[in-house]
């Protein structure tokens, strides 16, 4: 690099920082790549750092600028470089993630023109620091490119692309989904004015920008959806810019997509953006050129006119692992099934096998504790009525027996107490799912022990949950289940036969549920019947991932 220093006169006072760099540069550097210097710290007044381009000078000001001195020529340098379709004037790339096109004074080996060099060495005929290139996409971005292998081809290429000719369409997995699932983005753009190194949207000093997009998927629970973006300008950071202006940024991308925004798109909790949790499973921001057409600088079709080429080039894996990724879920699987039946060993079978599981009957039991939720709501209710006599202990308990004779007793108190009860406990079985759903990667299966499940109102156990638990019914013969019941918890016949009244007969329950576990039999024969429910689970797991990556694909190959 090299120093040039100058001193502001008196009738230079009041000038921009850039043109008067180009003034007193005449001739050694364009106005642009004065401006592109500063922008990138390069410049100096009265020896600090200056990034503004537009900072007025004053009289005596001493200012500094960092010239690159001459270039030297890009070497040639092996690499992968996908080449889609060739002839003598083009070349059409798939340009992989993480490789920037060409050199910079903060990169200056490694690029695309690099290895552009060592594939088609006859670009070196060609004028300037970037042989071959016509136009650009960011260096985490993938996708097509366009590389001209003739000066000629070059400078028709890139006239087209100044006349907006070619037309590019971009694959583009965001957090959200958009709505409208088809619309316009016109938002001008131009540089930040605090961060130099980012683009923002300014409505009334930016350059024009347009870009249409259109929903291709969108996850079911609105976490993430793919989209189509086609742009008609080719500002710096359009999309990214384009999409995060209407609250749906790119996932992955580091610059541009505000974790508030994602966390939420994601279902993170207040906080969340604090740590990993929003992040898109990516390395990079998954943005992918996906489409591009345009006129052949040199060919003609039969008519005479310019022979259009186009071409489709699917994304990399990332975006189908991201994808599914993003997409994985906890299932969740509800046991129930009348007094007696073993929906505990079940559940306890269940958890043996490393599932995580939760009992309805275990949440009433915390509920009910000493100032809790539960113990508060019979408590402003009922007030003492149902409190135990406990001297010393403040506050009491609930005298469940008491509550239970009365619930048995009085089939109005009994409703009552359900519903004041029941949302409660859905609340916490929706918490116990819902902490296993955030974990990365989500637990795959969780299973809940609700006795009343069928019987809640309606169908209360589903709330909060966009996709519909299954069921899986716990089946036993009534003179079965009346035996266990006798002789292990010790119940009188008008006892079982209340319990019973106050569920759906086994029968209906049974034919309710998705799948039954038959229970009629010894206890090994129970655990057959959930081992054989956990592998139909597991393979309806991979059903469901292996569909949606067959449609994402589908979708994805244009």
């Amino acid at each position: 690099m090299e120093a040039r220093c100058f001193e502001v006169k008196t009738e230079e006072a009041g000038q921009r920082l850039d043109f008067f760099l180009s003034r007193r540069l005449a001739g050694a550097l364009s106005r642009a790549k004065i401006k592109r210097h500063i922008l990138e710290g390069l410049a100096r007044l009265n020896g600090l750092a200056q990034d503004r381009p537009d900072r007025l000078l004053q009289a005596g000001e001493r200012v500094e600028i960092l010239l690159a001195l001459t270039p030297a020529p890009p070497g040639a340098e092996p690499g992968e470089l996908p080449v889609l379709y060739q002839d003598e004037d083009l070349a059409v790339l798939n340009k992989p993630a993480g490789l920037s096109v060409h050199p910079s004074p903060g990169e200056p080996s490694g690029t695309l023109v690099n290895r552009l060099l060592a594939r088609f060495p006859s670009l070196r005929a060609q004028e300037g620091e970037r042989p071959g290139i016509v136009h650009r996409l960011d260096k985490d971005t993938s996708g097509l490119l366009l590389a001209a292998l003739r000066e000629d081809s070059r400078l028709a290429l890139s006239a087209a692309f100044a006349a907006r000719l070619p037309r590019k369409e971009y694959l583009a997995l965001v957090y959200g989904v958009p709505s409208p699932g088809a619309g316009v983005i016109d938002a001008p753009l131009g540089r930040h004015s605090r961060q130099k190194t980012k683009m923002t949207v300014r409505p009334k000093d930016g350059r024009p920008a347009r870009s249409d997009y259109r929903v291709l998927h969108a996850e079911p629970r609105g976490r993430f959806s793919l989209l189509a973006v086609r742009i008609h300008t080719g500002r710096t950071h359009q999309i990214r810019v384009h999409l995060a202006h209407i609250g749906h940024p790119v996932m992955g991308d580091a610059r541009y997509a505000d974790p508030q925004t994602a966390a939420r798109a994601l279902g993170g909790q207040a906080g969340a953006e604090r740590d990993d949790f929003w992040r898109a499973p990516a390395s990079r921001q998954l943005l992918h050129a996906w489409k591009l057409a345009f006129p052949h600088p040199c060919r003609r079709d039969a008519a005479g006119g310019p022979l259009e080429l186009s071409f489709v080039c699917p994304p990399p894996e990332d975006f189908i692992e991201a994808a599914l990724a993003l997409s994985a879920r906890t299932r969740r699987l509800i046991l129930t099934g009348n007094p007696g039946c073993g929906k505990s060993s079940a559940l306890r079978l269940l958890r043996e096998r490393g599932v995580p599981v939760w009992s309805a009957d275990q949440a009433v039991a915390r509920l009910y504790a000493p100032g809790a939720d539960g113990w508060l709501l019979l408590r402003r209710r009922f007030g003492m009525r149902f409190m135990a006599e406990a001297p010393g202990l403040a506050p009491p308990p609930i005298d469940k027996k008491a509550l239970f004779a009365a619930m048995c007793a009085e089939p109005g108190l009994r409703r009552e107490v359900e519903r004041l009860i029941h949302p409660l406990v859905q609340a916490d079985m929706r918490l116990f799912f819902q902490g296993l759903e955030r974990l990365s990667p989500p637990c795959p299966l969780a299973a809940a022990e609700i006795p009343l499940h069928f019987e809640g109102a309606p169908h209360a156990a589903d709330s909060g949950a966009d996709e519909r638990p299954l069921v899986a019914g716990v089946h036993c013969p009534l003179e079965i289940r009346a035996a266990r019941l006798r002789q292990n918890r010790s119940w009188s016949e008008a006892m079982i036969a209340r319990m019973e009244s106050w569920q759906w007969p086994e029968e209906k329950k049974m034919a309710a549920a998705d799948f039954v576990l038959d229970n009629s039999g010894p206890p090994d024969k129970l655990a057959l019947e959930v081992d054989g429910l956990l592998r139909l689970l597991e393979e309806k797991r991979l059903q469901s991932r292996a569909g949606l990556e067959q449609t994402l694909r589908g979708l994805m190959q244009g």
